[in-house]
């Protein structure tokens, strides 16, 4: 046991002695790893120092507090920076390279939004491998995005928007495959979009707007499945639509306005039915608008404005009833606007204006919530719907440009809440309300002939002789009443002369044959008679009759009602106040004052016609022959047919009055006293023959 006691006892000694040098290495190895780390978060403090941006916070405090405490740095258990995130009323200073990245190995979320920096981003930023969430938004940031973004492997969120970033985006951008949200918006990149986009399956959100990015839409936008935002306006980006951009169901905003895509609306767009956003205005898009678009009941703004769209507005666009705001302005719109978008409770903001609808404004409008309209530049008819009275809430309304006609109606007058009104260039009429005047500029009802008023460039209503809604009223009511009395006069004067006529017809035509009989006794002579027969029996000297002519007449053969046949002959014709003067006379047989009044209609009808009535003083001894003569046919044929409708009336007066002087019975004529008395009365009948 000896020598094995005295062998142990060193073999002891040296385990004791390992066993404590050990210790003192992990002792040694504790206190560097302690030193180091305590190193590493003085250095992010002296990084925070040296950027000038809490160098004013941490001196106004007068303490040696830990860096953690500051305001907008987060830090992890061990106190390392985990967080920069300024406050918004925090001032950081304009020089974003002030601060090296490079110091905080640790850092997340990076938040400098907002803070009017400038430079450039610089490649010693990409040592932040553990970055998740990064914000630059709203600065005045400039130059590339280059290869540093690839080294971003955790990178969850980026957004650079609102900034001057130029160039292309970079390739790299693709490989990011924890990408959640992109947001490059609002700076100057151009190129396409890198087709490697479409590889980041986990993208939810990606806003390209307010660039220069050109070429089209990658054909496999479809692949990013998970898509719920989608902005790619206002670039120049051409083509369509493609159609695997209608297999992202998940999408909820949806814009591409103000760019140059073509084409139609595809039907599959009833695919993406959680949209709540569609914005495709100010491109160059033509065709229809589908009605599978009315499939998207929780759309809520729908904006199709300045395209070429050439169709009617869809029926069951009333299924829509979440939307708020309506733009189908500047196409090709034609039809009416549909009575069933009052079914649109939730409207807000419509906008039609210039197209081609037509119609008038739907009575539904009322039931709206709306506090913008504006259906300009269309060709609606009709009278401004007093519908719109009930839209408590209208702030805006424009009906400029139309073919609206009627008054000014009253309620505009109560509706305090509009602020902006444009009833310009229409067809309005009658007197302009004074509480239109008071609250509205002239601009707002320029344009409308009928108005009148004391708005700046419109007509009196006191001298206007066209335009005067109350006056004119009263003058129709005038002329209207004035024109049925002539109408009664005349009338009654031609029924009296026709039951007069009719009644000596009767008398006479029982008697013809006798009087005939006896033609040729002087004592029995009937010149009226005889020359009525004659005319009947001839026709009116009619060529057929015709048996010889002569130097001072024509031969016609005549037989009468009784069988007697006679020749006679027809002498040219004398001269005209000879003639009627021994036409009357034979008729007659005595001189009285009708054969003033003969001679009165014998000159009035040679007035009218322009020449001798010749053969028609002839013709009008048959009381039927009256019955067949039309005012046009008695006109001078070298003069215009008058237009005036009171130039119209004053010759049908004189002509009725000629061919009453004229009647074939002396004793139907009038006299002169009641011709003068007739002709007096018409003030207008003065102004023709003075």
């Amino acid at each position: 046991m000896a020598p094995f006691l005295l062998i142990s006892k060193p073999i002891v000694v040296c385990v004791i002695f390992v066993l404590s040098f050990s210790s003192t290495i992990d002792s040694a190895i504790l206190l560097v790893r302690a030193s180091d780390s305590s190193s590493s978060l003085e250095h992010e403090a002296e990084a925070l120092l040296e950027s000038g941006w809490w160098h004013w916070w941490s001196s106004n405090r007068n303490n040696t507090s830990s860096h953690c405490k500051w305001p907008g740095i987060t830090c992890n258990k061990a106190g390392s920076v985990t967080e920069i995130k300024p406050p918004r009323n925090f001032t950081v200073g304009d020089e974003f390279g002030k601060l090296n990245f490079s110091s905080f190995p640790n850092l997340v979320r990076l938040d400098l939004s907002g803070n009017g920096l400038q430079g450039s981003i610089t490649a010693h930023f990409g040592v932040l491998s553990k970055l998740m969430y990064f914000n630059l938004s709203s600065n005045n940031m400039t130059g590339e995005l280059t290869t540093w973004l690839a080294n971003l492997t955790q990178l969850v969120e980026l957004d650079l928007s609102n900034n001057h970033f130029k160039g292309p985006i970079p390739m790299q951008l693709g490989n990011l495959k924890n990408l959640v949200a992109i947001n490059l918006s609002g700076n100057m990149l151009i190129g396409p979009i890198p087709s490697s986009l479409v590889h980041l399956t986990n993208l939810t959100s990606l806003c390209l707007s307010l660039n220069q990015i050109n070429s089209y839409i990658p054909s496999d936008v479809g692949n990013l499945k998970k898509l719920v935002q989608l902005d790619l306006s206002s670039n120049y980006l051409n083509g369509s639509i493609p159609s695997s951009l209608y297999h992202l169901t998940r999408l909820n905003y949806l814009s591409f306005h103000s760019n140059f895509i073509e084409g139609f609306i595809d039907q599959e767009i009833r695919n993406v039915e959680h949209l709540s956003w569609l914005d495709l205005s100010n491109n160059k898009m033509s065709g229809v608008i589908p009605i599978e678009l009315t499939k998207l009941t929780q759309l809520e703004y729908l904006n199709l404005s300045s395209n070429q769209l050439s169709c009617r507005i869809p029926p069951g666009i009333d299924l829509l009833s979440n939307l708020l705001h309506l733009d189908l302005s500047h196409n090709r719109l034609v039809g009416n606007i549909p009575t069933h978008i009052g079914n649109c409770n939730n409207l807000k903001h419509l906008s039609l204006n210039n197209n081609s609808l037509n119609g008038s404004i739907p009575a539904q409008f009322g039931s709206f919530s709306l506090f913008y309209i504006d259906i300009s530049h269309n060709v609606i008819s009709g009278r401004i719907a007093h519908h719109l009275g009930e839209l408590t809430s209208l702030e805006f309304l424009n009906l400029s440009h139309n073919n609206l006609s009627g008054t000014i109606p009253d309620f505009l007058n109560s509706m305090t809440q509009i602020s902006s009104i444009d009833l310009s260039y229409n067809n309005l009429e009658g007197k302009i309300p004074r509480e239109f005047k008071d609250r509205y500029p002239p601009q707002a009802i320029i344009g409308n002939k009928g108005l009148c008023g004391e708005f700046k460039g419109m007509p009196s209503c006191l001298t206007s002789t066209t335009t005067d809604s109350e006056e004119e009223p009263e003058r129709d009511r005038f002329h209207f009443s004035t024109l049925s009395l002539y109408l009664l006069f005349y009338l009654s004067i031609f029924g009296y002369l026709y039951i007069f006529l009719s009644r000596n017809d009767d008398v006479e035509s029982e008697r013809t044959v006798n009087r005939n009989g006896d033609l040729l006794s002087i004592w029995n002579y009937d010149g009226r008679i005889a020359y009525e027969d004659i005319i009947k029996v001839t026709e009116d000297f009619n060529i057929k009759y015709c048996i010889g002519t002569g130097g001072y007449g024509s031969v016609y053969k005549a037989q009468l009602p009784n069988g007697y046949i006679f020749a006679l002959k027809k002498l040219h014709q004398l001269e005209a106040k000879e003639a009627a003067l021994i036409k009357k006379f034979a008729y007659t047989m005595v001189v009285t004052e009708k054969c003033d009044a003969h001679s009165f209609g014998v000159v009035a009808l040679e007035t009218i016609m322009g020449m001798h009535p010749g053969e028609l003083l002839s013709s009008l001894s048959l009381s039927s022959s009256n019955q067949d003569v039309m005012l046009k046919d008695v006109l001078d044929p070298r003069l215009s047919p008058p237009t005036d409708k009171w130039d119209v009336q004053d010759i049908a007066i004189v002509a009725t009055i000629a061919f009453a002087c004229l009647h074939s019975n002396p004793k139907s004529r009038p006299t002169m006293e009641s011709v003068s008395e007739i002709s007096f009365s018409q003030s207008n009948i003065g102004e023709t023959f003075p």
